[in-house]
């Protein structure tokens, strides 16, 4: 695997994402997530990561999904999604807000995983998981 490669395991319908960083020495050490952050987080920070995840998230690409197909992930109906479409903030933002009122137990890298496997945006999943390590 070189740095940032994804693979999915034959059969297991799940996305791992593994990062190797070469160290002074010219070794490669693997990192993973162990802790993530709570996804309200990337909520309540004053950064623009949440701004920019959304931008991408809700531009419609053709041979990939947007934030439509990760709202049927956790489960919102039409109506909802059509809510989220009239949000003033952007859908993707109105998604993310509502998950963490729905699920408060979704963290940053639970959401990028979601994001990776129904949308193929990575995109937007290297930008989650920048900010998760921040």
């Amino acid at each position: 695997m070189f740095e940032g490669q994804r693979s999915q395991p034959e059969d297991s319908g799940d996305t791992f994402i593994q990062i190797r960083v070469e160290d002074p020495s010219g070794s490669y050490q693997e990192h993973g997530a162990d802790v993530s952050k709570p996804l309200k987080d990337l909520v309540n920070d004053p950064s623009d990561y949440l701004d920019r995840i959304c931008k991408r998230l809700d531009m419609p690409i053709t041979g990939v999904g947007n934030y439509k197909k990760v709202a049927k992930y956790y489960n919102f109906d039409m109506y909802t999604i059509y809510y989220f479409e009239e949000s003033p903030g952007g859908p993707s933002e109105a998604l993310i807000s509502a998950i963490t009122a729905k699920y408060p137990e979704v963290t940053v890298s639970m959401f990028a995983r979601a994001v990776a496997k129904q949308t193929s945006r990575w995109d937007v999943v290297d930008l989650l998981m920048d900010f998760d390590r921040k």
